[in-house]
């Protein structure tokens, strides 16, 4: 069913599905047939020739948009500890850090890091700039990101200070505070089929801290390593790539070193 849909979504609209590991598939189109009460596999693609608006809920349903603020609490304990002070102590001549959220859903990892940042430079009384880029390839989750509004939910990882100084309650949800969107750039980019190494908003490249967590693990080896070379590319020589809990192993296997075991940061 996989193989024939497939190629059959490639010749038709140009969707490849060969990029995604093969569980993540057979999964995905389970969801959607069982929610369309359809009988056999064989029908989905009747169904898709005959509802093209389905080809959207496909593309949607592939696109996994889940995020939390502060997601990983060790990443970011040593990211604020050692990480974000060790950065800008080596910047020179006030340029800024360059920050890249390579898969950044509804945008909750770009304005945690932005919250970070933010509070070492204002602890530390620092004048360097600092700029996110957040890219994702779903529509839908550039526009929530770019929107900045959360559920009661989905900040509950968000200590009631951080809360304070950064959102602003509307109603019964939470909006980020516009001087903190003013650092970060959201775009629509591909990891795999886009030609660009990054987005081109970046211009080029040279980031101090690549996250690119919990996104891996969806695809297969091959489109893996096509993710992690783009992402060294326009790594700067002494940054660091940060991924999730899952797939550490896949770049220690590529050859990067963890800088604290289970940290899931790494430099190459």
């Amino acid at each position: 069913m996989v193989k024939k849909l497939s190629f059959f979504l490639n010749q038709n609209y140009g969707i490849d599905l060969t990029r995604y590991e093969e569980s993540f598939i057979d999964k995905t189109i389970s969801k959607r047939i069982s929610s369309l009460n359809l009988l056999f596999d064989s029908d989905y693609i009747e169904h898709i020739k005959n509802n093209e608006n389905e080809i959207e809920e496909l593309t949607n349903s592939l696109h996994v948009n889940f995020s939390e603020f502060f997601r990983n609490q060790l990443t970011f304990s040593i990211l604020e500890s050692i990480i974000i002070p060790k950065l800008f102590e080596t910047k020179k001549d006030n340029k800024e850090l360059r920050v890249w959220s390579a898969a950044c859903a509804s945008g909750q990892e770009a304005y945690s890091m932005a919250i970070s940042i933010h509070e070492f430079i204002q602890n530390n009384s620092i004048k360097q700039r600092f700029r996110i880029f957040a890219s994702d390839i779903s529509d839908n989750a550039i526009a929530q990101a770019k929107n900045g509004i959360f559920t009661e939910k989905e900040i509950e990882r968000v200590t009631l200070k951080r809360l304070s100084l950064y959102f602003t309650k509307e109603g019964q949800k939470f909006s980020i505070n516009p001087s903190l969107k003013e650092n970060i750039d959201f775009s629509k980019f591909d990891l795999i089929s886009d030609p660009n190494f990054c987005p081109p908003a970046s211009i080029y490249g040279n980031f101090d801290l690549i996250f690119c967590c919990n996104i891996l693990f969806y695809y297969t080896t091959e489109s893996k390593k096509i993710i992690i070379d783009k992402l060294t590319r326009c790594l700067d020589k002494t940054g660091y790539i940060i991924v999730g809990d899952t797939e550490r192993d896949f770049l220690k296997g590529l050859g990067f070193k963890e800088i604290i075991e289970h940290s899931c940061i790494f430099t190459k």
